[in-house]
């Protein structure tokens, strides 16, 4: 009696781990060819011929306001924008130190100078959407830090899965769906850039006072940035998105704080900083989706100002 039972638990136990490896497996391959952000990053960190001229890291505000198609047709190099929405320097750095693994240093990095870029707390914003370069080295050691079990994962590779977010799985599912009925995947993402937002805002709503404590490590981050940067000979740039009336920075209430670390960095290191607070189009509601993004519209005459200031203002050759 007690043989059988055991028996059949043991049945139970390898049927159980057999259909999670199928599904992990069917899971992997399916977040690398449905979900954009995984297959950007499996390519970007992965691939070996990307080897773009100019590198766009940062937060929401770059990722949503430099459109890479734009910046090229008016400077005739090739870009990338791999700014993530919610990151910080810590992610900055890891993106950087992960892309020069297998491609070429490309001439230029382009930074978002954000108060978030070096308050924010998290290491990464979104750890799943790294979930298939787990064994690049700087992408690997800063998931641990930021708390992945990732020995654990190494061991019971299906448990990976428990990363993954309800949306990420619903994208599986339907890009899966799409597949097996021979319908063609389509997206506008271009080189990272996604902003297909036709929304405006229609009167002012001030954001509240806030304080934005810098985060050491954060800090520690940009410092290391700036020192890969160096090392392989890569124009730096600091670069400020456009925002609505000054709305988001005048209610930060220790912003001479947090871009003095920017400000300092640009003098000592002779970094230029690009600002763009005080274009005309910060003035007008109809370019911005809220105080701090652009929208599709504003995003398209912010890329064309900073395509023509790439050339003018940061030195940067034509290959």
């Amino acid at each position: 009696m007690m043989r059988n039972y055991i028996s059949r638990l043991l049945i139970v136990t390898i049927c159980t781990i057999v259909l999670s490896m199928l599904a992990y497996m069917l899971t992997i391959y399916s977040i690398k060819e449905y979900i954009p952000e995984v297959k950007a990053n499996h390519q970007l960190f992965k691939g070996t011929n990307n080897n773009y001229n100019i590198l766009l890291l940062g937060t929401s505000r770059m990722r949503n306001g430099l459109d890479p198609h734009v910046i090229d047709s008016i400077t005739g190099l090739s870009t990338y924008n791999a700014a993530v929405p919610g990151s910080n320097a810590i992610e900055a750095n890891m993106i950087l130190q992960s892309y020069l693994v297998n491609n070429l240093p490309p001439q230029m990095v382009c930074l978002s100078a954000d108060v978030i870029l070096i308050s924010s707390k998290k290491n990464i914003s979104l750890p799943a959407a790294y979930v298939t370069c787990t064994d690049v080295p700087k992408i690997r050691s800063t998931l641990v830090d930021g708390g992945m079990p990732l020995g654990l994962y190494d061991i019971v590779p299906f448990l990976k899965l428990s990363e993954m977010t309800d949306l990420y799985r619903m994208s599986c599912l339907e890009g899966l769906l799409r597949h097996l009925g021979k319908q063609k995947q389509t997206s506008n993402r271009n080189n990272g850039f996604i902003n297909s937002d036709t929304s405006s805002i229609a009167k002012d709503k001030p954001n509240a006072k806030k304080q934005m404590p810098l985060n050491v490590k954060c800090v520690k981050a940009l410092d290391e940035l700036i020192s890969t940067c160096r090392q392989h000979n890569i124009k730096l740039v600091f670069v400020y998105a456009p925002e609505y009336k000054h709305y988001y920075t005048c209610n930060v209430t220790n912003l001479k704080e947090v871009m003095g670390v920017y400000e300092e960095r640009a003098v000592k290191y002779g970094i230029p900083f690009l600002r763009y607070d005080s274009l005309d189009i910060c003035l007008e509601g109809k370019y911005f989706k809220d105080n701090s993004h652009l929208n599709a519209k504003g995003a398209y005459l912010y890329s064309t100002i900073f395509a023509n200031d790439i050339l003018n203002k940061t030195a940067i050759y034509r290959p």
